[in-house]
């Protein structure tokens, strides 16, 4: 029973319960480590089990612990959390296309190992989004117009203080198809912070379990 006396029927219900317990071991854990994932399981039940007493661990079904995010995940998430803006786009008649370039040009912006793929989202809501919804405000996009989202190099050469060239960053281009017919044009659209977002809330991440 709850807190007001009423009964709650738990028969067909799953709970599941998440922790960080050894968190930071297994974000350090890739696909190629399979030698090193056996000790390091062992070390995290080792936490698990200085934390939790042995009578809350006896009343768990099972254990699982969950591999840190891969590249091939990542960019399937960055395409899931598209999918809002896609839908509400769609219905417009306007049809985005986040290319392979795009979408890890995205991830390379917004993606943090400690903090896994939320940071995408809001990077997606600030930039993207925002980006797109400055076009349709100006009429770049139109109904029947498709937009490629990519990504291109700098060619501009930087250097850090001490003179040492510095990785060459990829910045979005938002290519604008009116119809079929076009080549299209390239539209290097800023990347911009602003407050008007077009966005759906980023549905459930899918994580790989492991034994």
């Amino acid at each position: 029973t709850d807190s007001k006396g009423r009964t709650v029927d738990f028969t067909n219900a799953v709970i599941i319960l998440t922790s960080n317990i050894g968190a930071e071991a297994l974000l350090e854990l890739t696909e190629q480590d399979s030698e090193k994932k056996e000790s390091t399981h062992k070390a995290v039940m080792a936490r698990v089990r200085s934390h939790f007493s042995p009578e809350f661990l006896n009343r768990l079904s099972a254990i699982v612990m969950f591999n840190s995010l891969g590249p091939d995940q990542l960019e399937r998430i960055c395409h899931k959390a598209m999918g809002g803006v896609k839908r509400r786009l769609a219905a417009q008649g306007v049809r985005v296309m986040l290319e392979t370039s795009g979408a890890k040009a995205i991830l390379a912006a917004s993606y943090d190992h400690a903090y896994g793929a939320r940071p995408l989202e809001r990077y997606l809501e600030h930039t993207v989004v925002t980006t797109l919804s400055r076009m349709l405000i100006s009429g770049e996009l139109s109904s029947g117009s498709t937009v490629h989202i990519e990504a291109f190099d700098d060619e501009s050469e930087s250097v850090d203080s001490c003179g040492v060239p510095l990785k060459k960053s990829k910045h979005l281009s938002y290519r604008v198809e009116q119809n079929s017919f076009d080549g299209g044009a390239m539209l290097d659209a800023p990347e911009v912070d602003s407050d008007t977002k077009l966005t759906d809330p980023m549905e459930g991440l899918e994580v790989e379990e492991v034994d």
